[in-house]
């Protein structure tokens, strides 16, 4: 029987996500900066959306020239204040109890209450707005009047949603080509499921599976590692207060993963083209965005032209298509400071107010800059992907004008065992699960 080879096809590829690199790493400004920016940037943004939405009816007015019980449009930055929220002066007041608290999986209560903010006031809403949508940091646009008790009625909110796409462009690729996603290795936890990824590696490169499957295998063009290819183990916060013979073993721990890490890349990248996000677990900087990590971590992987070490967020066009996403602390940090019980919920909310990860930096953390803020979208993805979830999941949003994004919700791979292919010319999703009886794909 004569070998069938195949031949896997590049496509077309851009980075698009030098907006999310560093150039300047200046720690010593303060936070309140980037809230500057961002209510002066949406207000642009704000304006052509409500006159789309209810043209000159409305005045638009700033609080501090609110008139009471005047019907108007006013423009503002969504504070949450919420009394279960972690503190850390709280925190040094209640050292003195024996026992810590629990961690909490949700940061929300009824108590829980909104409050507007502009460059120069601020102003509690009440009225037709639930206090479990919203999280801090949201600017929206609020219709409504003030009371005599100097509270603001909300009748109706219209946030910024996705640019307007006037002439969306029209993808076609002749031959069917995939994007494969993987979020969550985990290497180094102590459970690492090796064979896993060594079937699932085989699985990509073409080196199992029957003519059809390899057939297929061979139209996966580029692979997305969505952050957290190390577990949480690997990152031991008090290695600095202890001495060097108590800490070996951890980080000898450490530098095995990496090094595991290096080896699967290097072997995945000399099939096929590989980007690598880094992940809240990941050694690189904690605060978004993430920058990519460095090459003297995979010197193997760093050799080869189709690895790349990409930023978290990290935006690329791969075949005509928009592709956006993080490794998913945006995503997990908003389940807690919301009522949002879905990843795709909460990224849906992500697109409606038009920012990549609005809780930055009240619950989530980030670089202090002053003059931009880069997680503002730029314009909309056709795909838009979030990292290390409880479990996949995919659906179709639509923006105001109607333009389809394909949302997807990508499993923690070292508990699912799951990657999700996605076709780069349909957008649509089915998930390959390692770890069955029998390997299985999932069209969904």
């Amino acid at each position: 029987m004569e070998d069938i080879r195949y031949e896997r096809k590049e496509l077309a590829y851009e980075d698009l996500s030098a907006t999310f690199k560093l150039a300047d790493r200046d720690f010593n400004k303060q936070y309140a900066g980037i809230y500057a920016v961002r209510l002066l940037k949406f207000q642009t943004l704000l304006e052509a959306r409500v006159e789309i939405k209810w043209g000159k009816q409305y005045e638009i007015k700033k609080l501090v020239d609110l008139v009471p019980h005047e019907k108007v449009l006013v423009f503002g930055i969504i504070y949450k204040q919420q009394e279960l929220k972690p503190s850390i002066l709280r925190e040094v007041s209640d050292e003195h109890q024996l026992l810590p608290l629990p961690p909490k999986t949700k940061y929300i209560s009824g108590n829980d209450l909104l409050i507007l903010e502009d460059e120069l006031q601020r102003i509690l809403l009440v009225g037709n707005i639930n206090a479990g949508d919203f999280v801090t940091g949201v600017v929206v646009a609020l219709l409504g009047h003030e009371d005599d008790s100097g509270k603001f009625i909300v009748e109706e909110v219209c946030p910024a949603n996705m640019p307007i796409m006037v002439t969306p462009e029209k993808h076609h690729i002749d031959t069917t080509r995939y994007i494969a996603f993987i979020s969550g290795i985990d290497l180094g936890s102590g459970k690492d499921s090796l064979l896993l990824i060594q079937e699932m590696m085989f699985m990509l490169m073409g080196k199992t599976g029957t003519p059809q499957i390899q057939e297929m295998m061979s139209k996966v063009s580029r692979l997305i590692i969505a952050g957290n290819s190390l577990s949480s183990l690997t990152q031991d916060r008090d290695i600095l207060d202890k001495a060097k013979y108590l800490v070996r073993n951890n980080m000898a721990a450490s530098i095995e993963a990496v090094q595991q890490l290096d080896d699967i890349v290097f072997q995945l990248a000399s099939s096929m083209t590989v980007d690598l996000m880094p992940g809240a677990h990941d050694p690189a900087n904690f605060v978004l965005p993430q920058q990519p990590l460095h090459h003297c971590l995979l010197p193997q992987s760093s050799e080869l032209s189709t690895f790349h070490a990409v930023s978290n967020p990290y935006s690329c066009r791969i075949g005509g298509r928009l592709v956006m996403g993080n490794s998913g602390q945006p995503v997990l940090d908003i389940l807690k400071n919301s009522t949002l019980e879905h990843p795709l919920d909460a990224m849906e909310k992500f697109l409606e107010w038009r920012h990549i990860c609005p809780t930055a930096p009240d619950t989530l953390g980030c670089y202090p800059y002053i003059h931009d803020d880069p997680f503002i979208f730029p314009t909309c993805p056709d795909i838009y992907f979030a990292g290390n979830q409880e479990a996949f999941g995919d659906r179709i949003w639509k923006t105001a004008e109607g333009y389809p994004v394909r949302l997807v919700s990508l499993p923690r791979f070292s508990e699912s065992g799951t990657i999700v292919i996605v076709d780069a010319d349909t957008t649509e999703c089915f998930t390959l699960c390692f770890g069955a009886e029998e390997d299985s794909f999932v069209d969904h």
